[in-house]
Protein backbone atom coordinates (compact mmCIF):
# COMPACT_ATOMS: atom_id res chain seq x y z
CA UNK A 1 0.00 0.00 0.00
CA UNK A 2 2.17 2.74 -1.42
CA UNK A 3 -0.35 5.04 -0.53
CA UNK A 4 -0.19 4.62 3.33
CA UNK A 5 3.50 5.37 3.20
CA UNK A 6 3.35 7.88 0.50
CA UNK A 7 0.67 10.00 2.19
CA UNK A 8 2.20 10.20 5.73
CA UNK A 9 4.33 12.98 4.88
CA UNK A 10 0.98 15.18 4.73
CA UNK A 11 0.57 15.20 8.17
CA UNK A 12 2.78 18.11 8.01
CA UNK A 13 1.00 21.27 6.99
CA UNK A 14 4.07 22.58 4.48
CA UNK A 15 3.80 19.42 2.67
CA UNK A 16 0.02 20.35 2.52
CA UNK A 17 0.65 23.24 1.30
CA UNK A 18 2.92 22.09 -1.72
CA UNK A 19 0.23 20.64 -3.78
CA UNK A 20 -1.39 24.00 -4.07
CA UNK A 21 0.54 24.86 -6.91
CA UNK A 22 -2.32 24.85 -9.45
CA UNK A 23 -5.43 26.27 -6.81
CA UNK A 24 -7.44 28.38 -9.05
CA UNK A 25 -8.15 30.73 -6.12
CA UNK A 26 -5.14 32.63 -4.44
CA UNK A 27 -5.94 36.15 -3.33
CA UNK A 28 -9.51 38.00 -2.19
CA UNK A 29 -10.68 34.87 -0.82
CA UNK A 30 -11.34 32.88 1.64
CA UNK A 31 -10.51 29.38 0.55
CA UNK A 32 -6.60 30.16 -0.13
CA UNK A 33 -3.82 27.20 0.09
CA UNK A 34 -2.91 28.19 3.61
CA UNK A 35 -6.27 28.17 4.38
CA UNK A 36 -6.81 25.22 2.55
CA UNK A 37 -3.87 23.09 4.05
CA UNK A 38 -4.51 24.47 7.73
CA UNK A 39 -7.51 22.70 7.32
CA UNK A 40 -6.17 19.47 6.61
CA UNK A 41 -6.77 19.27 2.42
CA UNK A 42 -4.12 18.58 -0.04
CA UNK A 43 -5.34 19.34 -3.61
CA UNK A 44 -6.19 16.46 -6.14
CA UNK A 45 -7.57 18.15 -9.14
CA UNK A 46 -7.51 18.17 -12.65
CA UNK A 47 -8.45 19.67 -16.04
CA UNK A 48 -11.86 18.09 -15.33
CA UNK A 49 -12.03 19.12 -11.63
CA UNK A 50 -9.47 21.95 -11.00
CA UNK A 51 -10.87 22.74 -7.64
CA UNK A 52 -10.74 19.32 -5.88
CA UNK A 53 -9.22 18.64 -2.63
CA UNK A 54 -8.99 15.67 -0.89
CA UNK A 55 -8.53 15.36 3.79
CA UNK A 56 -5.46 13.25 4.31
CA UNK A 57 -7.13 12.19 7.58
CA UNK A 58 -10.86 11.28 6.36
CA UNK A 59 -10.56 11.06 2.69
CA UNK A 60 -13.61 13.66 2.08
CA UNK A 61 -13.12 14.81 -1.19
CA UNK A 62 -15.07 18.33 -2.04
CA UNK A 63 -14.84 20.56 -4.98
CA UNK A 64 -17.06 23.37 -6.39
CA UNK A 65 -15.68 25.85 -4.20
CA UNK A 66 -16.45 29.28 -4.35
CA UNK A 67 -14.27 32.16 -3.47
CA UNK A 68 -16.37 32.71 0.23
CA UNK A 69 -16.29 28.83 1.54
CA UNK A 70 -14.39 28.60 4.11
CA UNK A 71 -12.30 25.25 4.47
CA UNK A 72 -12.78 24.33 7.82
CA UNK A 73 -16.65 25.02 8.02
CA UNK A 74 -16.89 23.16 4.85
CA UNK A 75 -14.57 20.24 6.00
CA UNK A 76 -16.84 20.16 9.90
CA UNK A 77 -20.33 20.22 7.28
CA UNK A 78 -19.45 17.38 5.24
CA UNK A 79 -17.42 15.62 7.87
CA UNK A 80 -18.02 16.50 10.93
CA UNK A 81 -16.36 13.35 12.70
CA UNK A 82 -12.92 13.58 10.99
CA UNK A 83 -10.44 13.79 13.98
CA UNK A 84 -7.92 15.96 12.45
CA UNK A 85 -10.92 19.16 12.38
CA UNK A 86 -11.09 18.32 15.87
CA UNK A 87 -8.01 19.75 16.96
CA UNK A 88 -7.66 23.25 15.00
CA UNK A 89 -4.24 23.27 15.92
CA UNK A 90 -2.86 19.70 14.94
CA UNK A 91 0.65 21.10 14.84
CA UNK A 92 0.10 20.95 18.49
CA UNK A 93 -0.86 17.18 18.97
CA UNK A 94 0.00 15.18 22.11
CA UNK A 95 1.31 11.71 20.89
CA UNK A 96 -1.89 10.06 21.43
CA UNK A 97 -3.83 12.91 19.16
CA UNK A 98 -1.31 11.85 16.49
CA UNK A 99 -1.28 8.33 16.78
CA UNK A 100 -5.24 8.77 16.53
CA UNK A 101 -4.57 11.02 13.72
CA UNK A 102 -2.39 7.75 12.08
CA UNK A 103 -4.84 5.17 12.68
CA UNK A 104 -7.76 6.23 11.01
CA UNK A 105 -5.60 7.94 8.13
CA UNK A 106 -4.70 4.47 7.65
CA UNK A 107 -7.69 2.70 8.15
CA UNK A 108 -9.54 4.83 5.39
CA UNK A 109 -6.76 4.12 3.04
CA UNK A 110 -7.31 0.59 3.52
CA UNK A 111 -11.46 1.20 3.15
CA UNK A 112 -11.37 2.75 0.42
CA UNK A 113 -9.12 0.18 -1.57
CA UNK A 114 -11.11 -2.50 -0.26
CA UNK A 115 -14.76 -1.45 -1.55
CA UNK A 116 -12.41 -0.04 -4.89
CA UNK A 117 -10.86 -3.55 -5.27
CA UNK A 118 -14.54 -4.85 -4.19
CA UNK A 119 -16.39 -2.69 -7.42
CA UNK A 120 -13.96 -3.82 -9.96
CA UNK A 121 -14.01 -7.58 -8.93
CA UNK A 122 -18.14 -7.68 -8.77
CA UNK A 123 -18.00 -6.05 -12.56
CA UNK A 124 -15.65 -8.40 -13.50
CA UNK A 125 -18.11 -11.18 -12.29
CA UNK A 126 -20.78 -9.58 -14.12
CA UNK A 127 -19.00 -9.47 -17.31
CA UNK A 128 -18.07 -12.78 -17.15
CA UNK A 129 -21.54 -13.77 -16.17
CA UNK A 130 -22.36 -11.88 -19.51
CA UNK A 131 -20.19 -14.01 -21.47
CA UNK A 132 -20.75 -17.57 -20.22
CA UNK A 133 -24.98 -16.82 -20.70
CA UNK A 134 -27.33 -16.99 -18.59
CA UNK A 135 -27.01 -20.70 -17.68
CA UNK A 136 -26.51 -20.25 -13.96
CA UNK A 137 -23.93 -23.31 -14.47
CA UNK A 138 -20.39 -22.80 -14.63
CA UNK A 139 -17.72 -25.76 -14.87
CA UNK A 140 -14.53 -24.28 -13.74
Amino acid sequence: MEKIDSEFRFHSFECRLETFKNWPFTENCACTPKKLAEAGFVYSGSDQEPDLVICFVCRKELDGWTPDDDPWQEHVSHSGKCPFIKDKNPESLTCAGFLLLEKTRVSNIVTRYTQESNSLWNKGVSSLEELMGSKGKYKI
